[in-house]
């Protein structure tokens, strides 16, 4: 029984090695907020856990952990509502120090913050299909189960998303 639960945990372990990563960087971009991605990416792999602890089982185990983290942040944006715009205090608290290099910086940042700024203008549920697809790299049939969807739907969300994306950059 101990041989089992120890390879659970290194089932376990492996599964959030392969995916840690991308699903912090899917809370991040979701959020904007690296503490509130890392707290959401632990909040995932607890809840994959429990689930897996009840002997359950995972079909697709990458959708599913979307999913969960999916569920998460949209109960999140529902707590905060809307977020204060991002100071240089803010910033700093995120992870974000002055260095050498404060012009490159700063242009990073800011060019972040204009991703950022089309990503709002494109709206739900544009957003969150263009960050899975492009930032998160899924399939649109991946996307589809992660969001509960059809497939043809995901894609012609995904077609929809992409031309207003288009229409929204100044060199479109």
């Amino acid at each position: 029984m101990v041989e089992s639960s120890s390879a659970d945990s290194r089932a376990f372990t492996d599964l959030f090695d392969r995916y840690a990563q991308a699903i912090y960087r899917h809370c991040f971009f979701r959020l904007r907020d690296a503490q509130l991605a890392e707290d959401i990416l632990q909040e995932t792999f607890v809840r994959m856990w429990e689930y897996l602890a009840k002997g359950k089982h995972a079909d697709n185990e990458r959708a599913f952990l979307y999913r969960i983290a999916n569920n998460l942040i949209v109960d999140e944006v529902r707590r905060i509502k809307r977020r204060p715009t991002v100071s240089l205090d803010v910033m700093v608290e995120a992870g974000i120090e002055p260095s050498h290099e404060p012009m490159k910086e700063l242009q990073g940042e800011m060019e972040r913050q204009r991703l950022f700024s089309y990503l709002d203008q494109v709206g739900e549920p544009y957003r969150e299909i263009l960050i899975l697809r492009y930032v998160d790299q899924c399939s649109p049939r991946e996307i589809a189960v992660i969001l509960g969807r059809s497939a043809p739907v995901v894609s012609v969300q995904l077609h929809r998303a992409v031309r207003k994306l288009r229409s929204l950059l100044p060199h479109a």
